[in-house]
């Protein structure tokens, strides 16, 4: 009954179907939430026309996060977010809210550097100048380069060893790295290195 609600032309069943998912969340097995439940939401948020529903089903995604796996995020929610278009502040929220919850549970969502860097800031950074906002959004709205920094924070840090270290045990020159591909505009003094 809830996927053909789900899948119904009427917005206000839509948004009844999928305020009420996360309140049996515990019920629904695993399989059928990654097969059936999770694709339907995702269909919903991605068609729909409305952006009541979309933040519905967002929220919705949000409120399921609790029972989700890293398989889940990774491949249904994360590619979902990556597709939305719309940039209404309702929107824009709602997601911003699924990413903080997520990095969050960096560890339980497996969230590596290359998921950070790849998918989760390119999608946060431009959410950094959505102007047409209200004055509870802008609180909101501000968390944005902060979710940025604590996404940064976890990542693993570079090594600590001198660049010029690094590239003395390499076996290379400067003159090796900047001649490499004879487009370095960049000459650095031979005696002083800049780190």
């Amino acid at each position: 009954m809830i996927y053909n609600a789900l899948e119904s032309r009427e917005e206000a069943v839509q948004l009844l179907a999928v305020g009420i998912i996360p309140d049996f969340k515990h019920a629904i097995q695993y399989t059928a939430m990654k097969n059936d439940m999770i694709p339907r939401i995702q269909a919903l948020c991605l068609k729909t026309g409305s952006d009541n529903v979309r933040i519905s089903c967002l929220v919705c995604m949000g409120k399921l996060l609790e029972v989700m796996d890293k398989w889940l995020v990774h491949e249904a929610l994360l590619p979902m977010l990556g597709q939305i278009k719309s940039r209404a502040p309702g929107v824009l929220m709602a997601v911003l809210g699924i990413f903080h919850a997520l990095l969050q549970g960096r560890d339980k969502y497996g969230l590596d550097a290359g998921i950070i860097a790849g998918k989760v800031i390119p999608f946060l950074a431009p959410m950094m100048i959505t102007p047409e906002l209200n004055p509870t959004q802008v609180c909101w709205h501000r968390a944005a380069p902060s979710m940025i920094v604590f996404a940064v924070h976890g990542l693993p840090q570079p090594p600590s060893t001198p660049v010029h270290t690094l590239i003395a045990s390499s076996g290379c020159s400067l003159d090796d790295l900047c001649s490499c591909c004879g487009r370095c505009s960049l000459r650095l003094n031979k005696t002083r290195w800049p780190c």
